[in-house]
């Protein structure tokens, strides 16, 4: 079997909205408009959104942690919930599209589609 990853589509629920609100500043983004906002600010890291929301979503858990999940003491596990969840406003910068990253992207995306079968000389399949 195979199967193919879509990143594209970033989560539009309420710890999407906190974190939009908490780590980037967006005091406006509620429930209601959550899946617009995200799909603005991670526009730039197409067909990777997902990824990028990901990354900076367990970022600002291991910053409350004090270190990485893996790494920390489980105690400190519970600081990621809602309640005790205080993270400070997040420097993130858009990236700049090198060609790098446009030859990596089309690459993810040509890795994960399924290439027809050739068919051998003769007629046979």
């Amino acid at each position: 079997r195979t199967y193919e990853a879509h990143y594209e589509l970033v989560a539009a629920d309420s710890e999407t909205a906190r974190h939009l609100r908490q780590a980037r500043g967006m005091r406006s983004c509620t429930l209601e408009n959550v899946r617009q906002r995200a799909t603005s600010v991670y526009a730039s890291y197409a067909p990777l959104q997902f990824l990028r929301y990901w990354t900076e979503l367990w970022r600002t858990y291991e910053d409350c942690m004090g270190g990485r999940a893996c790494d920390v003491d489980r105690e400190q596990h519970r600081l990621t919930t809602a309640a005790h969840m205080v993270a400070p406003r997040q420097k993130y910068l858009a990236p700049r599209p090198t060609k790098r990253l446009r030859l990596s992207a089309a690459a993810a995306v040509a890795a994960a589609t399924p290439r027809p079968k050739r068919r051998r000389a003769g007629g046979r399949g």
